[in-house]
């Protein structure tokens, strides 16, 4: 239970930004139908914190995130939720920010995919994670030198070493 369920929901929660995530979310994040997430929510409410039955749902206290970042016991691969956490946004948009109407996604997943490929060892699989938001609709500019990759109201810059970094909004 904690490789298929836990493991994958509390990864999400301990990198959830902002508010956190709804429930609904988590059950997309995690690929569960919303009755074991509701279920798993339940079990670990003493951990965290949100409204009952949607959240948005997140760490109860800063401690216990760090702990989930950090324990070597029961790991829950920070880089590998961010990609969980970015993939499922790039999906529910499909490729279409303009007409994006959740908030989350539009707020987040540009951190969630730098975080993500900067987790990552090999510069292959940050490219890859460079192609995958181009090929849901990110647009590629160029802004004061840099190649940034909008979705939504944030960027991500692609720097000459292959890396990946969260670019501010150039709009302002």
């Amino acid at each position: 239970r904690w490789e298929e369920l836990y493991r994958p929901l509390l990864g999400a929660l301990a990198v959830s930004r902002g508010a956190g995530l709804t429930r609904s979310q988590l059950a997309g994040i995690v690929g569960v139908p919303r009755s074991r997430a509701d279920d798993a929510l339940r079990r670990v409410a003493q951990y965290v914190t949100g409204e009952q039955p949607d959240g948005p749902f997140r760490p109860y206290h800063e401690s216990f995130r760090e702990f989930l970042l950090r324990d070597r016991e029961y790991p829950v691969y920070p880089a590998e939720v961010h990609e969980a956490v970015a993939g499922f946004f790039l999906d529910v948009c499909g490729g279409d920010w303009a007409a994006c109407s959740d908030p989350y996604a539009l707020e987040h997943v540009a951190t969630h995919l730098t975080e993500a490929a900067r987790g990552l060892d090999r510069i292959d699989e940050r490219a890859r994670r460079v192609r995958l938001a181009h090929e849901h609709g990110w647009q590629v500019v160029r802004w004061a030198g840099l190649n940034l990759y909008f979705g939504g109201v944030q960027a991500v810059e692609l720097r000459s070493d292959g890396t990946l970094a969260a670019a501010g909004d150039p709009r302002r």
